[in-house]
């Protein structure tokens, strides 16, 4: 089926949409810049309407649809699936061949290598049937069997190139993938199809920029965070560029990638600096530097009027709406950050 992308100026868009692909995913797929964040259904970005053609919209309960106006054709890119030719518009401007970095795709892959890090994080590991390479900060949507839709996951890990995605997942109360990953033992996990897409995202460490870095990461936040750390110690980095990153958790039992994290400050004393806020209150042995990381009772947008800030300063938040949404506030508004110097993920 062909998708028909019009524009207020310049000839229409058309580009290839494979059966049961969704529309974001096909408009990515053949080059397009088209808006989107989480691509699962929960943020609206990636709102589009509908001129002609039919549509199967996919998850009708989708937090982004709230704010859809359904009666005049809109709909969600990262949901609908195509069932006839379509004419479409996007409110912003589309162009060709402008997808920035590595083109997205479909991937198949086996879960692996389960670990519960805390009580409520468990890492897996997903070998892909082929290699990938994508920048550090990036995505996957990974969907499970018997479980609908998809969820983004960031990759902890980096290389550039593999064949070995790692993840973690924060427990979330009542979540299908939750039930599946909490819920049984991690044994029968092992060897789980699943599929995926990607890599997505624009919350991206890029180290031609030459700047140095905040990061701000709540909970499964650090994910992509550990694999920009994974990245400037792998290319030497911190030879001439500093980083501090500030990991919140609620309390000192649900620390986790704490001897990676002890490693990197170790090897990089000078120029990484890494703070454990932990939200709730402490014991007097947890307010303490743990092997030069530095433990505080805390929030994470608490911690950011201390931060070091320039011109020369990218900072990277993800975690919590409620977190993130502090956290840009603070930058801009007390540290006089620009938007230009914030890239960040909504963890919703």
């Amino acid at each position: 089926m062909t998708i028909t992308v019009g524009r207020k100026t310049g000839e229409p868009i058309n580009f290839e949409n494979n059966p049961q692909e969704k529309v974001l995913q096909s408009a990515l797929r053949n080059q397009l810049a088209v808006p989107y964040e989480c691509a699962t259904g929960t943020c609206g970005s990636c709102r589009a309407k509908l001129i002609s053609g039919e549509l199967d919209q996919g998850w009708v309960d989708a937090p982004g649809r709230k704010a859809l106006k359904t009666e005049r054709g809109e709909f969600l890119m990262c949901q609908a699936v195509a069932q006839s030719d379509c004419e479409i518009r996007i409110p912003s401007s589309v162009s060709e061949g402008s997808v920035k970095g590595f083109i997205p795709d479909h991937y198949s892959g086996t879960v692996t290598q389960l670990k519960q890090l805390t009580d409520e994080v468990i890492a897996f590991s997903v070998a892909l049937e082929e290699t990938i390479s994508f920048q550090a900060g990036q995505f996957m949507t990974l969907e499970f069997p018997d479980i609908v839709g998809a969820r983004a996951y960031s990759m902890v890990n980096y290389a550039q190139q593999t064949d070995q995605l790692e993840f973690v997942v924060k427990r979330f109360e009542g979540g299908a993938c939750s039930r599946l990953l909490f819920g049984q033992s991690l044994e029968l996990l092992e060897n789980q199809k699943v599929t995926l897409f990607g890599p997505l995202g624009h919350a991206v460490f890029e180290p031609d920029l030459e700047h140095d870095l905040l990061l701000l990461a709540g909970g499964s936040g650090i994910a992509g965070m550990m694999a920009m750390l994974e990245q400037a110690d792998q290319i030497g980095y911190l030879e001439s560029n500093s980083i501090e990153l500030v990991f919140g958790v609620r309390s000192a039992v649900d620390i986790f990638y704490l001897s990676d994290l002890q490693r990197l400050t170790t090897k990089h004393l000078n120029n990484l600096k890494i703070t454990i806020a932990l939200s709730e209150r402490m014991t007097d042995g947890e307010l303490q530097q743990t092997t030069n990381l530095q433990v505080t009772q805390a929030f994470v947008h608490e911690l950011i009027s201390a931060a070091p800030t320039s011109d020369h300063t990218m900072a990277f938040i993800a975690g919590p709406p409620p977190m993130v949404d502090a956290s840009i506030r603070e930058l801009i508004t007390d540290k006089g950050f620009t938007a230009e110097q914030i890239r960040y993920d909504k963890f919703a």
